[in-house]
């Protein structure tokens, strides 16, 4: 499967952080699948494209798998829209839950976004385990992610490709 293997190469310049800008590059496989080939995540995204170093001969396999997954992607069967009123709020896994911002003809908006990345989360995860055990920060030695019962079987499967 070209999008198991090949990616849609990123890039982006974010000049609006406090601490400074962030340039980053990314070359990931579109769908990433786990070593029993089940897949628990896509990184797609279509604004900040770099050069893909899809081989030649591959190529034509790889775009028509990409148009076809950009058909499904843009397809009302695989889409919800959802009106937000000012004072909601949306948490989605940006692993799991593809998004995006519909335009608003003529309307104004603002969006305050923010992102805590996987590694904070289960960070929080193992503090609060460490607090329930009694067990002081600076001893916790770094349980494995999947033997967190509250992450189950995606930290299993998400660990293992």
């Amino acid at each position: 499967m070209a999008l198991a293997r090949y990616g849609m190469n990123a890039g982006r310049h974010l000049g609006y952080y406090a601490s400074g800008s962030l340039l980053f590059d990314t070359v990931h496989p579109v769908l990433r699948l786990d070593k029993a080939g089940n897949m628990y995540r896509v990184q797609y995204h279509e604004s900040y494209r770099t050069p893909l170093t899809v081989p030649y001969d591959e190529f034509p396999a790889y775009m028509a798998a990409l148009d076809t997954f950009y058909a499904m992607v843009h397809s009302p069967e695989f889409q919800t829209h959802i009106k937000m009123q000012q004072g909601e709020l949306l948490i989605m896994n940006n692993w799991r839950t593809m998004h995006g911002r519909a335009g608003l003809a003529g309307k104004t908006r603002t969006i305050l976004g923010g992102t805590v990345t996987r590694e904070a989360f289960y960070s929080s995860i193992r503090q609060h385990a460490a607090q329930q055990a009694g067990v002081p920060t600076a001893k916790e030695v770094g349980v494995p992610t999947a033997g967190f019962a509250l992450v189950g079987n995606y930290a299993d499967r998400s660990m293992a490709g």
